[in-house]
């Protein structure tokens, strides 16, 4: 809840600012360094114990991401849209969250580490533009990709799994010569649950779900 309050917040501060001219059917790559918090809702069951693997913890991320995209590329309602192609990596962290017996006072803990990298297609429009900046607004889906791996000391799992991810992001350009763009964002991620067995399926379950809310700092060169 704090994340997507926090979200709001700076998506809305962020809108109030100017923004920048595009040139229609312009190609480009993005490139950006992406830093963020990450809210991890985690759930299943450790059948060994018969207690739940319920928790709820926050840890920082950080990645790359790489863009490719045509801005300008269609016109809706008088709306012009940039689609854009998105991959991104983000390096494993490593989370600890109640094992035995459970919430509210566990004795023993899940030490946790998870990657993941994601994999999608964003759509974004311009909100304000001037001669150097354009600020844009935009919505985002696709497959994400997670690692887990997980043990008490007593039960252990590891696996890997996709699953969907939506994303709702703001993002102003700035004009740097003729061909580049300094970038900076906000964007807010909402992804699906992956879930691994614990010894083989014979202890239960370990669920992991995340929402995000990611800073980024990049550069845009256009191709053409």
């Amino acid at each position: 809840m704090k994340v997507k309050i926090f979200a709001a917040i700076i998506v809305s501060t962020l809108a109030a600012f100017p923004l920048a001219k595009a040139e229609a059917g312009d190609r480009y790559l993005s490139f950006d360094i992406v830093g963020g918090v990450t809210g991890d809702e985690l759930g299943g069951f450790n059948t060994l114990g018969t207690f739940s693997n319920a928790d709820d913890r926050q840890n920082e991320h950080f990645g790359l991401s790489l863009s490719y995209g045509l801005r300008d590329a269609a016109t809706i309602g008088g709306i012009r849209l940039t689609p854009e192609l998105e991959f991104a990596w983000l390096d494993d962290y490593s989370t600890t969250t109640a094992s035995f017996p459970g919430l509210p006072t566990p004795l023993v803990f899940y030490s946790t580490s998870i990657q993941t990298a994601r994999l999608g297609g964003n759509v974004w429009w311009p909100v304000q533009e001037s001669a150097l900046w354009r600020t844009e607004i935009g919505i985002g889906a696709g497959l994400l990709y997670r690692d887990i791996s997980t043990t008490d000391g007593v039960v252990a799992g590891s696996g890997d799994d996709f699953s969907g991810y939506g994303q709702l992001g703001i993002r102003a350009l700035r004009s740097v010569g003729p061909r580049g763009k300094l970038k900076v964002g906000v964007n807010y991620v909402r992804a699906g649950e992956t879930d691994i067995s614990l010894n083989g399926g014979a202890a239960g379950s370990y669920s992991v779900n995340t929402d995000s809310l990611e800073l980024r700092l990049g550069y845009e060169l256009k191709l053409n």
